[in-house]
C-alpha cells in the first residue's frame, strides 16, 4: 500500500517537472527578425581602416551597396536576411568574399574586423595603398602628394600641375578651382613673405607630403570657429617627417635678347616650427605679352586673352627675409621685411569706343609712359600662448610707397554726336607723384571658460594712413572741323598744376562670444565696429604771365567720417557631418562730412542706412570624400574716398571728375555654393562652384556731355561750333545682378598615367549706369570651355593636349550702342622629353583662331620651344635654354568691354625671345626629428606640438 502511493506520488512529480522544462523551452525559442542592422571595419595589415571601400552585402535575390567611412566602418540598414555574402573591394588590396551565417534574432550583427591585404604589382614593385587622394573636410581640401608622380628635382609648381582642381599660370599665378590662391603657408605658418608664385617655383616636390586648400576667414575665426566676412584661398603645405629639418638653397639666372635678364636667389632654413628665409628676385622683362587666362579667372577682362601688364620693358627688383621661431614654451614670433623697386616703360597702343546718348566716340591713343616705384613692407606677428584658457596676438605693420609716373600721349577722339560732328587731337605730357605711408597695430585676445564650447574672443586695429600727390597737365589742344585734320578750329593749351593731402585714420574692434545651448547646438555672437576718420585738401595752380598763380577758387578741403557696426546672432547646429549656422545680423551705417569749397563756399553731408538681412551658412560632409556648402553673406561695401570728396579733378581739362559726398555704401547680398566629389575608386574626381550676387546702391557712373562753344557764326548762329568734354559724376543705382558658374571633371586612369580633365566656366553680369541722366544696362556673357588630357605613358614622357573655346559678349540696353562678341578657338600642345637621364626637351605649339576683331594676322601660330640639361651627381646643376613664339605670331588684341565703353589694347610686338639659363638646387635634411626617443606629435596643418 506504501509502495503503491510513493509510485503515484513520483509520476505525479515527474509530470510536473516536465510540464514545467517544456514550458520554459517555448519561452526561450524567439521567431526570426523581419529587418537588421549589420556593421563592420575594414582594416589594413597594420589595423587602420580602410575609408572608400566598395562594400557589397548580397542574401538571397537583393544586394545592398555602400562605402566606408573615413574610419574605415560600413553599416547596412535593414537587412532581411542573416545569412549573407559579403565582398569588399578596394584600390591596392585584394577583393574579400566571405559568407556569413547570424543568428536570425539578433537586431545588431556586428562583424569581427576584415584586413585586406595589399596588391603589389610585382612588375613595376609598386606597392599602392588605398587611402584616397582627395580628402574634403569643412573648409579644406587635402591631397596627398605621394599619390603624384614627379620627377626627381621637380618643384612643387610641378607637382600641383598633376592634381585635380589646380592651374598653374605662365607666371607661376596659382588658382583652384577657378579662386586665386592668395597666400601660401608652410606647416601651418606663412612662408616666404606669402609669396605663391616665388614659393612653389622653387620648393623641392618630394619633400610635400600634403597640400592644403584653406578657405581662411582671419586669425580670429581660426582661433574661434565663429567665421563671419569673405574668405580668401589659401595653401598650405605639409612636409614630410624627415623633411622638416634642413636648409635649401636654389639660385637661377638668365639671359636673353632685347636686354632681358633675370636672377632668383631662394635661401630656407627649416627646423620644425622655426623658418629663416633670404629670397630676391632682379630682372627685366617685356611686359605686354598675350597669355591665356585660367578657367574662373573673373577679373573683368573678356576671359578669352590676357596681356599681362601694358606693353614695354619693367626693369624689378625684390629683396625679402622672413623669420620666425619659437622663442618659448609659450611664445612664437614672426616678422618679414620686403623691398620692392621697378621702373616700368610703357608703349601703349590702343583704340575704341566710348557709349554716351548723343551717339559714339570713336578714340585711338599712343602713348609713352615711365613709371618707378618704391615700396616698403614691414610686419611682425607675436602669440602668446597662455595655457588652454588665454591666447593673445599682436601684429604690427609698416608699409611706405613713392610712386612716380611721367607721360607722353596722342589722343585723337572722334564724336559722331547728335549735337554735331566733333574732332579733337591732344598731345602733351603729364606728371604725377605719390607718397603714402601706413602705419598699423592689431591685437586679439581669445578666452576660453571651462565650460565646453564657451568662449570669448576681442580683436582691435588701428590704421593711420597719409597720401600725398602733386601732379601736372602740360597739352595741347587742336579742335578740327573734319575728319581730317586740315580745317582747324581752335587750338588752346592748358598747363595745370595739382596738390592733394590725404590723412585716414581707422579704428576697428570685433568681438565673438559662443555659449553651448545643447551637446551640438550652441549661440554664437558677432559684433564688429569701424569707425575711419578722414580729412583732404586739395590746390591747384596754373601760369600765367608773372609765372604761377594759385587758382584759389578751385581750394578745396574735407573732412568727413564713417561709422558702421555689424551685428549677427547666430545659432548653430554642428555635427560630424552637418556644420549649420542662421541668424540674423543688423548693419547699421553713417557719414557726417563737414568741408569747404572754393567756388561755392561751405559744404555739408550727412547718411544713415540701416538694413537687416539673415545670415546663412551650410556645410555638409556625406563622405570624407563628398561635400555640400552653401552660404549666404551681405555687406556694405563704402565708396571709395575719391568718389566721396566733394573735389573736381582737373588733372584732363577735357574729361573732370566730381566726387559726390552723397553717397550711400553699397550693399551686396551673395549666395555660394559648392559640391566636391572625390570618387576613390574611380579616380575621379567632380566639382562645381557657383556664386551670385546682387548689389543695391552701387556707386555707378553718371557721365555728363557739356557743351563749349568753339567757333561763333555771327550771321548764322546755328553753324556755329561746338565741343563736349565729360564730366563724371558718381550715384547710386540698384540692380547689378552677377553669376558665376564653374566645373570641373577629372578622370584618373591606369596609375595616374592618363588624366582626363573637362572645365568649364559660365558668367553673366548685369550692370545700370547713366549717361546725361538717362539710365541704361550693360549686359554681358562669358562662356570658356576646356577640354585636355594629360598624358604620362612612361616616366620620361609628358604630353599635354588640349581644345579651348572661349567667347565674350556685351550688349547695351537704354543708349545706341553696337553689340561686341569676341571668341577664340584654341588648339594647343605642350610637353617633356626627358632622354639619357639628363637632357630634357620641352615644347609648346598653339593654333588660335579669333573672332570679332580684326588684325592682320587673325589665326595666329605661337611656338615655344626648351631644353635643358642636367649636370653632377644628383642632377641639380641645370642649364636651360628656351625660345618663345618662334615664328612671332603671338600678337594678340585684348578686349575689355564694360558700361561705359570697349577698349582694344594691343599686345607686345616684342614677343619673340630667347633666354640662356643656369640653375643651381641644394638641399640637405637631418633625419626624422624626435623628442625623447619618440616622433615629435603634429596638429593637422603640420606644425609641430611643442
Amino acid at each position: 500500500m506504501l509502495l503503491r502511493r510513493l509510485l503515484i506520488a513520483f509520476l505525479l512529480l515527474t509530470g510536473l517537472l516536465c510540464n514545467a522544462q517544456g514550458q520554459d523551452l517555448g519561452q526561450g525559442i524567439r521567431s526570426a527578425l523581419p529587418f537588421r542592422e549589420v556593421s563592420g571595419l575594414v582594416t589594413d595589415s597594420t589595423g587602420l581602416g580602410i575609408p572608400g571601400a566598395q562594400v557589397v552585402l548580397k542574401y538571397n535575390q537583393d544586394s545592398l551597396r555602400t562605402v566606408t567611412d573615413e574610419n574605415g566602418i560600413f553599416i547596412f540598414q535593414k537587412v532581411k536576411d542573416a545569412s549573407f555574402v559579403l565582398s569588399i573591394n578596394s584600390l591596392g588590396y585584394k577583393s574579400f568574399v566571405a559568407r556569413f551565417k547570424n543568428n536570425d534574432t539578433a537586431p545588431l550583427l556586428t562583424l569581427d574586423p576584415i584586413k585586406l591585404e595589399e596588391r603589389v604589382n610585382l612588375l613595376k614593385e609598386v606597392t599602392v595603398n588605398g587611402k584616397p587622394t582627395i580628402v574634403y573636410k569643412k573648409d579644406t581640401i587635402e591631397y596627398k602628394a605621394s599619390d603624384y608622380q614627379v620627377r626627381e628635382n621637380a618643384t612643387l609648381d610641378e607637382l600641383l600641375k598633376k592634381a585635380e582642381g589646380f592651374e598653374v599660370d605662365n607666371d607661376n599665378s596659382l588658382s583652384h578651382q577657378g579662386k586665386e590662391i592668395k597666400e601660401i603657408r608652410l606647416n601651418g605658418k606663412i612662408f616666404a613673405n606669402g609669396n605663391v608664385a616665388q614659393a612653389i617655383h622653387n620648393l623641392p616636390a618630394d619633400i610635400v607630403e600634403k597640400m592644403q586648400v584653406i578657405d581662411d576667414f582671419g586669425a580670429q575665426a581660426a582661433r574661434t570657429g565663429i567665421k563671419d566676412g569673405p574668405s580668401q584661398k589659401v595653401l598650405n603645405v605639409t612636409t614630410k617627417i624627415d623633411k622638416s629639418v634642413g636648409n635649401l638653397a636654389r639660385i637661377a639666372t638668365k639671359v636673353g635678347n632685347n636686354k632681358r635678364f633675370s636672377s632668383e636667389l631662394f635661401i630656407q632654413q627649416l627646423h620644425l616650427n622655426r623658418e629663416i628665409g633670404l629670397t630676391g628676385t632682379i630682372n627685366n622683362t617685356i611686359t605686354g605679352v598675350a597669355t591665356s587666362p585660367g578657367i574662373g579667372d573673373n577679373n573683368g577682362n573678356d576671359g578669352v586673352i590676357m596681356v599681362s601688364g601694358i606693353p614695354g620693358i619693367t626693369k624689378f627688383a625684390s629683396p625679402a627675409f622672413s623669420y620666425r621661431d619659437q622663442w618659448s614654451k609659450n611664445i612664437e614670433a614672426s616678422g618679414t621685411y620686403k623691398y620692392n623697386f621697378s621702373d616700368n616703360q610703357a608703349l601703349k597702343n590702343s583704340y575704341g569706343q566710348r557709349y554716351t546718348t548723343l551717339g559714339i566716340s570713336d578714340f585711338n591713343t599712343e602713348g609713352e609712359t615711365n613709371k618707378k616705384t618704391k615700396r616698403h613692407n614691414a610686419s611682425m606677428e607675436i602669440n602668446i600662448d597662455l595655457g588652454k584658457s588665454n591666447f593673445f596676438q599682436i601684429n604690427p605693420t609698416y608699409n611706405n610707397a613713392d610712386v612716380a609716373t611721367f607721360s607722353n600721349s596722342i589722343n585723337e577722339v572722334r564724336n559722331e554726336y547728335s549735337t554735331g560732328y566733333e574732332h579733337v587731337l591732344d598731345i602733351g605730357k603729364s606728371t604725377n607723384r605719390i607718397r603714402s605711408e601706413e602705419t598699423g597695430m592689431m591685437a586679439l585676445w581669445v578666452h576660453t571658460f571651462k565650460k565646453a564650447r564657451r568662449l570669448l574672443s576681442l580683436q582691435t586695429s588701428l590704421q593711420r594712413d597719409r597720401l600725398s600727390s602733386e601732379g601736372g597737365t602740360d597739352k595741347r589742344y587742336q579742335f578740327f572741323g573734319n575728319a581730317s585734320r586740315d580745317v582747324l578750329l581752335q587750338d588752346s593749351a592748358v598747363i595745370l598744376n595739382a596738390t592733394q593731402q590725404n590723412l585716414n585714420n581707422v579704428y576697428e574692434i570685433a568681438a565673438t562670444f559662443s555659449e553651448p545651448l545643447g551637446k551640438n547646438s550652441q549661440f554664437e555672437f558677432i559684433g564688429k565696429f569701424r569707425r575711419s576718420n578722414n580729412s583732404s585738401e586739395s590746390f591747384q595752380d596754373t601760369v600765367s604771365s608773372i609765372g604761377f598763380r594759385r587758382l584759389s577758387n578751385f581750394d578745396q578741403q574735407y573732412n568727413y567720417y564713417t561709422q558702421q557696426e555689424r551685428l549677427t546672432l547666430n545659432y548653430r547646429f554642428n555635427v560630424k557631418e552637418i556644420d549649420l549656422s542662421v541668424g540674423l545680423t543688423a548693419l547699421p551705417y553713417k557719414l557726417i562730412g563737414l568741408g569747404n569749397r572754393g567756388d561755392v563756399g561751405n559744404l555739408e553731408a550727412s547718411q544713415k542706412v540701416f538694413r537687416f538681412v539673415p545670415s546663412l551658412n551650410l556645410f555638409y560632409r556625406i563622405s570624407s570624400t563628398q561635400r555640400i556648402q552653401i552660404r549666404y553673406y551681405g555687406e556694405n561695401q563704402e565708396a571709395d574716398f575719391r568718389q566721396l570728396l566733394p573735389f573736381t579733378d582737373r588733372s584732363d581739362p577735357r574729361n573732370l571728375i566730381i566726387g559726390n559726398p552723397d553717397l550711400r555704401p553699397a550693399f551686396i547680398h551673395t549666395f555660394a555654393g559648392s559640391y566636391d566629389n572625390y570618387l576613390s575608386n574611380q579616380m575621379l574626381n567632380i566639382s562645381l562652384n557657383i556664386n551670385t550676387s546682387y548689389i543695391e546702391d552701387k556707386v555707378a557712373l553718371n557721365i555728363r556731355q557739356r557743351m563749349l562753344p568753339l567757333a561763333a557764326n555771327q550771321s548764322n548762329p546755328i553753324n556755329s561750333r561746338f565741343t563736349n568734354i565729360n564730366e563724371t559724376y558718381f550715384v547710386n543705382l540698384d540692380g547689378t545682378k552677377l553669376f558665376s558658374a564653374n566645373y570641373s571633371v577629372s578622370k584618373q586612369l591606369d596609375q595616374r598615367k592618363f588624366n582626363l580633365s573637362l572645365n568649364g566656366l559660365i558668367a553673366f553680369a548685369s550692370t545700370p549706369s547713366m549717361s546725361n541722366g538717362i539710365l541704361y544696362e550693360s549686359s554681358s556673357w562669358r562662356l570658356v570651355e576646356r577640354f585636355g588630357p594629360k598624358i604620362n605613358p612612361t616616366e620620361n614622357i609628358e604630353i599635354n593636349p588640349y581644345i579651348e573655346y572661349g567667347v565674350s559678349r556685351t550688349t547695351i540696353k537704354g543708349i545706341d550702342a553696337p553689340k561686341t562678341s569676341f571668341g577664340i578657338l584654341r588648339l594647343a600642345i605642350s610637353g617633356k622629353m626627358y632622354f639619357i637621364k639628363s637632357m630634357q626637351f620641352n615644347y609648346g605649339f598653339s593654333k588660335n583662331f579669333v573672332s570679332g576683331i580684326y588684325r592682320p594676322n587673325v589665326n595666329p601660330f605661337i611656338v615655344n620651344l626648351g631644353y635643358q640639361k642636367e649636370f653632377l651627381k644628383r642632377h641639380n646643376l641645370v642649364a636651360t635654354l628656351n625660345i618663345y613664339d618662334l615664328l612671332k605670331q603671338n600678337n594678340f588684341v585684348q578686349q575689355e568691354a564694360d558700361a561705359q565703353a570697349v577698349v582694344n589694347t594691343l599686345s607686345n610686338s616684342l614677343s619673340r625671345y630667347f633666354l640662356i639659363g643656369l640653375k643651381y638646387n641644394l638641399q640637405k635634411w637631418s633625419s626624422a626629428p624626435t623628442r625623447e626617443g619618440k616622433p615629435i606629435k603634429r596638429r593637422g596643418d603640420g606644425s609641430f606640438i611643442n
